[in-house]
């Protein structure tokens, strides 16, 4: 019977502290750049390596910040010199089209592939 009360304690403990962890995220301002472009990753469902890639991306176009790339869509068009001899390479150059699709894309407007 105590073992049954310390496991729904715990369940209880764990579903307030998520729920406190996420209000606490939900109340922070915004005037982070990091934290914009977190927020703007999580927003559009961006995965670890799309991040890194958009970071990179970033640094190799000199934003002052990550953020930019979800506001001017003629910022994702990378000059060749940058693709050849920088830190994107022509496959990076690849997976980045394709998040420009899903940055910039209506939920609507995007094709699933099948198979």
């Amino acid at each position: 019977m105590s073992l049954m009360f310390a496991i729904i304690l715990l369940c209880v403990v764990l579903g307030v502290g998520g729920w406190g962890l996420t209000i606490y995220r939900m109340s922070q301002p915004f005037d982070n750049p990091v934290a914009m472009f977190r927020a703007l990753c999580r927003a559009h469902d961006l995965t670890s390596p799309q991040r890194k890639l958009l970071l990179r991306m970033a640094e190799a176009l000199k934003l002052p910040s990550p953020s930019a790339l979800f506001i001017d869509s003629g910022l994702w068009t990378i000059p060749e010199s940058t693709c050849e001899g920088g830190d994107i390479s022509r496959q990076d150059w690849e997976k980045i089209q394709a998040l420009r699709c899903v940055v910039f894309l209506p939920a609507t407007a995007r094709v699933s592939p099948i198979g």
